[in-house]
């Protein structure tokens, strides 16, 4: 019977990945890991691609939802955070926001044919 295959594509923001990297791994998952860079941030991420059965999404999926964790992070108008609008003689900050880093973006996609060496 022939096994049905997909291919998980992960978007990781940052670099730091090394526990979900040594979990897929202590799984039997084979990844490969490409740096990137962009998003709203334009912040070093990562790409992950991993040829997997239809019957590990699920497993895979755990150890994605159990490693990738966000957290909310405050940023200024300058990608530096730090930035300060000087009106006159006054000096305020500039305007910040709340927003939500970390995690990971997943897609599944169908494979019409995977092959090994």
């Amino acid at each position: 019977m022939r096994k049905t295959m997909k291919l998980l594509i992960a978007i990781l923001q940052g670099t730091k990945n090394k526990k979900l990297h040594n979990q897929l791994l202590a799984d039997g998952f084979r990844f490969t890991v490409m740096p990137s860079r962009g998003g709203f941030l334009g912040k070093a991420s990562e790409v992950m691609l991993i040829g997997i059965e239809e019957s590990q999404i699920d497993s895979a999926l755990a150890v994605f939802k159990s490693c990738c964790k966000t957290k909310k992070t405050t940023i200024g108008s300058s990608s530096d955070g730090l930035r300060m609008d000087t009106l006159g003689d006054f000096t305020a900050p500039a305007k910040t926001t709340t927003i939500e880093v970390g995690g990971a973006t997943l897609f599944v996609v169908d494979v019409e044919k995977f092959i090994r060496f």
